[in-house]
C-alpha cells in the first residue's frame, strides 16, 4: 500500500469530524434562498459570492451543482422530492400486501403456522428512545458491531485504533478492551452461526485475520496476507495489504478481502489460507480494487457475495472455486452475476432468514433491494434514495437486515444529511422498509448531535445498538404509556410524520474515558480488578441516572 493511500485512510477518521457540519458565521441567505458569503470565499464550483453545505443546522446545495442527495438537478436538497416523501419513486415488492398471490402462499408454506401470519405485514412503526449508553468507550471511531450469540447482553465494538471492547449493556459500567489483538484498524468482528460465543474471528488493517477467545483475549492468527512484522500504518514500498472486510461461512470457514481485490479463505485449524481469489478488478486508481464487504448466504453455503470499490458487488459460487478461468477471460470462473452501481458501494447483504433478497448500500445516495438472488443479473427491484454519501472522516454507512424480521423487510441505515429540530442540527438512525422503500421509524435524541454511521439490530431483542464516533447508544422502544420528556423541538419539514423531539426523562450512561485519566482513575477504582496485557477489565460502580433538567454528554 502507497503512503499516499495509508495517508487517506488514516485521514478519514478524525473522530471530530463525527460532529455536524457547519458553514461560515458571516453566510446569509439571499432571495433566491441560497446562502450568500460577506467574504467572497469561493463555493465547491470555484464561483463566488455564495458558499453550500451546512449552515447551522440547515444544508444548502451549490446553486450551480444538483441536488447533494438524489443528483438531480432542478430542486435543492431541502425540497428534494425524495427527502420530503421517503419511498417516492419506488414499486412497492410483489407480496408486499399480505394476500398477494404466489409469493405470499409459498411464504406461508415455508414458515409453517407459527409464522404464518408474519409474511408481508409492514414493519410497525415504533418510538425509539436511548436506554444506556456507555461514552468514549474507545480511542478513536467505532468501525464495527458484532452481538454475542448466548449472552443476549453482550455486544463487541472495534476501532479504527484496533482495540475491540467487550460491553456488557444491561450493566452498563462494565466493559473489557482489548489492546493487543489487533494493531491497526479492526475492520470487522464476526461469531461462526451456531457459536457459543466462546471465540470471535476479526480482521484488520494490520494485515491479519484472526480468532481470539472473547473472555481471555488471547488470539490465534489464521492467515497474514503481509508476511512480516508489522511496522506501523506507513509503508514506503506500497506493498502493505490491509484486510477490509470478513464473514464466517457455514461450517467455520473465514473469508476475508483485502485492500488488493483479494479473497483468502481460511480454516481455523490451519494457519494460512487454504485458497485465494481475485474477485474484484485491480485498477491504477488509489484504493479502486479495495473489497468493502464480505457476506455469506445463511442458507445455501455454496453462495458468496462481495462488494468493492469497483462499483461491482458480485455474487460467487464456491463450488467453482478453485476452477480454471477461460483464456481471455475478465471475471472468474466462480462469479454468478455482477451487480453494477454508479459509485462505491460500502456493503452487499443476503437477507438473514431465506437468504433470497440483496441489499446495497452504494455512495451515490441509493439502497438497492434484489427480490430473488438468482435475478440479480438484472436491474435492482428497488432503488430507495437515502443520505449515505459521506466525508471522509467518517466510517461507511452500511444498511443492514433486522435478524429477526420474518418478513425480511426492515432495515437500519444512519443517515449523512441532518435534520433542523428548531435549530438543532440531528442525523437520525433510519429504519426502512425494504419492499416500498417507505421510512419506519427514525431514531433521534438531543443528546445525539453527532453522525452514527455504525447502526445493528439485535437477533433476538427489541433493541439497536449504534455507534457514534467513540461511543455506543442502546435504542429500545418507548414502552406503552411512559411518559417522555418532551423538549419542545420539532423537525422542521422532517420526513417523519412531524413528531416532536422526546427525550427519555432519563438514561444510564458510563463514561468510560473518565477511567483512562490518572487524576480520575483513583475516583472510579473502587473494586475494579488489575489489569493484564490482553486487555482493562473494569468493575466500576454503578452509574448515576441522569436528572431531567441535566446537560447531555
Amino acid at each position: 500500500m502507497s503512503r499516499r493511500e495509508l495517508q487517506f485512510l488514516d485521514a478519514q477518521d478524525e473522530d471530530d469530524a463525527s460532529s455536524s457540519q457547519s458553514g461560515s458565521p458571516s453566510a446569509s441567505e439571499d432571495e433566491t434562498g441560497y446562502p450568500s458569503s460577506d467574504d467572497d470565499s469561493p463555493a465547491v464550483c470555484g464561483k463566488k459570492g455564495h458558499c453550500a453545505g451546512f449552515i447551522g443546522a440547515r444544508y444548502f446545495d451549490c446553486p450551480n451543482k444538483p441536488c447533494y442527495l438524489c443528483g438531480q438537478s432542478g430542486h435543492s436538497t431541502m425540497t428534494c422530492p425524495f427527502r420530503i416523501d421517503p419511498g417516492h419513486g419506488c414499486s412497492a415488492a410483489p407480496g408486499s400486501n399480505p394476500t398477494d398471490g404466489v409469493q405470499w402462499e409459498v411464504l406461508r408454506r415455508e414458515q409453517g403456522a407459527a409464522g404464518a401470519a408474519a409474511p408481508g405485514l409492514p414493519p410497525q412503526r415504533k418510538r425509539w428512545q436511548v436506554e444506556s449508553a456507555v461514552l468514549r468507550l474507545h480511542d478513536r471511531r467505532v468501525v464495527c458491531l458484532e452481538f454475542h450469540p448466548r449472552n443476549q447482553n453482550i455486544v463487541l465494538s472495534g476501532s479504527k485504533g484496533g482495540r475491540i471492547a467487550v460491553w456488557d449493556m444491561e450493566k452498563v459500567y462494565e466493559r473489557t478492551v482489548y489492546r493487543s489483538i489487533n494493531f491497526w484498524l479492526t475492520s470487522a468482528l464476526k461469531f461462526a452461526p451456531g457459536s457459543d460465543g466462546l471465540a470471535c474471528a476479526t480482521c484488520s488493517y494490520d494485515s491479519t485475520v484472526k480468532i481470539f477467545d472473547v473472555e481471555t483475549g488471547a488470539a490465534t492468527t489464521l492467515h497474514t496476507a503481509t508476511p512480516r512484522e508489522w511496522r506501523g500504518p506507513v509503508e514506503e514500498d506500497g506493498s502493505w495489504i490491509t484486510q477490509m472486510a470478513m464473514d464466517v461461512m457455514q461450517g467455520g470457514i473465514v473469508v476475508a478481502g483485502d485492500n488488493k481485490g483479494m479473497l483468502y479463505f481460511c480454516d481455523p485449524r490451519h494457519s494460512s489460507a487454504f485458497a485465494t481469489m481475485q474477485a474484484h478488478k485491480k485498477g491504477t486508481k488509489v484504493q479502486l480494487e479495495r473489497v468493502q464487504s464480505v457476506a455469506g448466504n445463511p442458507v445455501d453455503a455454496n453462495l458468496l457475495l462481495t462488494a468493492g470499490n469497483d462499483y461491482a458487488a458480485r455474487l460467487l459460487d464456491l463450488r467453482v472455486l478453485g476452477g480454471k478461468q477461460e483464456a481471455g477471460a475478465e471475471v472468474p470462473r466462480a462469479e454468478l452475476a455482477s451487480l453494477q452501481h454508479s459509485k462505491v458501494i460500502n456493503a452487499a447483504y443476503f437477507s438473514p432468514i431465506t437468504g433470497r433478497k440483496i441489499l446495497t448500500t452504494s455512495q451515490d445516495n441509493r439502497l438497492r433491494v434484489w427480490d430473488y438472488v438468482y435475478t440479480s443479473d438484472q436491474e435492482p427491484d428497488r432503488m430507495i434514495v437515502h443520505s449515505n454519501n459521506f466525508n471522509r472522516y467518517l466510517t461507511p454507512f452500511r444498511a443492514e437486515w433486522d435478524p429477526k424480521d420474518l418478513t425480511e423487510r426492515l432495515i437500519v441505515c444512519g443517515r449523512y444529511i441532518s435534520e433542523d429540530f428548531g435549530g438543532v442540527a440531528l442525523h437520525p438512525v433510519d429504519l426502512l422498509d425494504a419492499s416500498t422503500g417507505e421510512l419506519v421509524s427514525e431514531l433521534v435524541d438531543p443528546n445525539l448531535t453527532t453522525i452514527s454511521p455504525v447502526n445493528k439490530l439485535h437477533p433476538n431483542q427489541e433493541l439497536i445498538v449504534s455507534g457514534n464516533s467513540r461511543s455506543l447508544f442502546v435504542w429500545r422502544p418507548a414502552p406503552d404509556g411512559e411518559l417522555v420528556r418532551d423538549i419542545g423541538l420539532t423537525a422542521s419539514n422532517s420526513i417523519s410524520d412531524q413528531l416532536s423531539l422526546a427525550a427519555a426523562a432519563g438514561y444510564t450512561f458510563f463514561d468510560a474515558d473518565e477511567s483512562e485519566t490518572p487524576k480520575k482513575k483513583a475516583k472510579f477504582a473502587t473494586g475494579a480488578p488489575k489489569t493484564d496485557d490482553a486487555g482493562e477489565s473494569t468493575k466500576k460502580k454503578p452509574p448515576r441516572k441522569r436528572k431531567k433538567d441535566e446537560e447531555g454528554p
